[in-house]
């Protein structure tokens, strides 16, 4: 096994695009804004739609007004101080760039090639945009016209030579052969030029609140696909950016993502109090939303970033645990260690039961390169499941907490 230390220093030069794709992209990016967070600035955001109408989140007063209805259903949900950021603002100016997708008005009519066709007609804007990042996160849901359409996104910023990133969603079954045909051809093109893509199915929220036999409203069933996504792009913006113990930097994310061509996975957990360290890799090992059937156990390549008040003791168990579940032996392994103050204030929704004493833990997992499972168990002589410092690899659906 291959353990590479990164080095010391930020990655203050390279800059980092998150682009929300159709509906479904456009709300994970209201999401990041949420979280508030100090190092991402709001022109690293990019909202992109055919249908005009979907931008009107974006407008100072209707965000801010969504801001405070979630502060009163739940008033750890936001971050409260939000709502004194864009006070410089109208209330009718947007909270963060948006581009309009061709000459549509309407959206693309669930046809992807309507969608692709918007896409290539704004072609000489996107391209303007992604050539000012080294990094493009590409944010969709996949079985309607934009998002369908938005690998074509990711191959104008592969063609300018970007680390592309995607991390889309399937349809729920119900929603019928023709939304989840769109998907799974869409997938394949997302695949194709993007270095590493990462599917989240609908369909495990259904499996999750059958299994836990509770009703959760559409709305919310969403926001736990959204906040991975979110999660994700925010905690991607902290490895590059934060200044840590042991940093991760630009080359580190290159030898693990680029050129991958393939499913990637990737794992968040929090854990806080005593046990914060147990916590927090079992929820990123075990998120029944990402996790694939051959996951981690599979990857030839791993990223490892762990984030808060750790001992020496805790960050050896839980490199370790992860390690003994790949199968490559020889896989390549980066890892980075975060100082945790982020844990504090943008993630505090996460820790919501924790006391401000507590120790809060968060654990980042990128895995990518896996190869047939199956084939690669029969490659390997006298295989058999090795085993963790943490107990949680049965934990049933019912039990899940997403964080």
């Amino acid at each position: 096994m291959n353990i590479d230390q990164p080095t010391n220093k930020p990655n203050k030069s390279i800059s980092l695009l998150i682009c929300g794709i159709g509906g479904g992209g456009c709300n994970t990016i209201k999401n990041i804004i949420n979280f508030n967070n100090q190092n991402i600035n709001i022109n690293n955001l990019l909202a992109v739609n055919t249908d005009r109408q979907s931008f009107d989140i974006f407008k100072k007063q209707n965000f801010l007004n969504n801001i405070k209805q979630e502060i009163i259903e739940n008033s750890n949900e936001v971050d409260k101080n939000i709502l004194e950021k864009f006070n410089e603002l109208k209330d009718n100016d947007y909270i963060c760039p948006v581009l309009p997708l061709g000459i549509s008005q309407y959206g693309a009519g669930a046809d992807p090639e309507v969608g692709l066709q918007l896409i290539k007609d704004t072609e000489e804007q996107l391209l303007k945009v992604l050539d000012g990042h080294d990094i493009i996160v590409l944010l969709s849901g996949l079985g309607g016209g934009t998002g369908s359409a938005g690998h074509e996104i990711a191959r104008m910023a592969k063609g300018l030579d970007k680390l592309v990133i995607s991390l889309v969603t399937t349809p729920f079954s119900f929603e019928g052969n023709a939304r989840i045909n769109n998907a799974n051809n869409s997938l394949k093109e997302y695949e194709k030029y993007s270095d590493m893509t990462v599917a989240i199915s609908n369909d495990k929220i259904l499996q999750i609140q059958s299994a836990k036999q509770v009703n959760v409203s559409f709305k919310n069933s969403f926001k736990s696909i959204d906040e991975i996504g979110s999660a994700f792009a925010v905690s991607l913006f902290d490895i590059i950016y934060n200044q840590g113990t042991i940093n991760i930097d630009f080359a580190d994310i290159n030898r693990i993502i680029r050129n991958q061509k393939g499913k990637g996975v990737v794992g968040i957990g929090f854990g806080w109090g005593r046990d914060a360290a147990n916590q927090a890799l079992e929820k990123a090992l075990n998120n029944p939303l990402i996790k694939e059937d051959i996951g981690i156990a599979s990857a030839n390549n791993l990223l490892i970033h762990i984030s808060g008040d750790l001992t020496l003791l805790e960050i050896n168990n839980i490199i370790t645990s992860v390690t003994k579940k790949m199968h490559n032996k020889n896989a390549q392994i980066i890892y980075g260690i975060g100082d945790g103050k982020e844990n504090y204030t943008m993630f505090n929704k996460y820790f919501s039961k924790a006391l401000n004493t507590d120790k809060r833990i968060r654990i980042m997992l990128i895995a990518t390169g896996q190869t047939n499972f199956e084939t690669q168990k029969n490659n390997i002589d006298n295989y058999q499941e090795e085993s963790h410092v943490y107990e949680g690899d049965q934990k049933s659906l019912a039990d899940f907490d997403f964080f």
